[in-house]
Formats: C-alpha cells, structure tokens, sequence
C-alpha cells in the first residue's frame, strides 16, 4: 500500500505538476494539487 502510494506521489509531483505549472497559473496549478492531494489522502483514510 505505501509502494503504492509513494509511486502515485513520485508521478504527480515529478510529471505531472511541473507541466501543468507551465501551461497554466502557479495559484491554480496550487489548488488543485492540495485538492488532489486531499482527495487521495481521505481515499487512503476511507479505506
């Protein structure tokens, strides 16, 4: 479960973020990586 959650981490934060920063605002690139990261996080609770 933690391998899993570590790749899941390692991916938005490495790939993900950094191209979305470029295409759009640092304040919206912001919001929906904390919502994003708390979506999963709640997920990860729920279960």
């Amino acid at each position: 479960m933690s391998l899993t959650v570590g790749t899941i981490y390692m991916v938005a934060v490495k790939e993900i973020l950094p191209e979305s920063i470029k295409h759009s605002s640092n304040a919206y690139s912001l919001l929906v990586a904390i919502i994003s990261f708390f979506l999963i996080g709640a997920y990860l609770l729920y279960l």
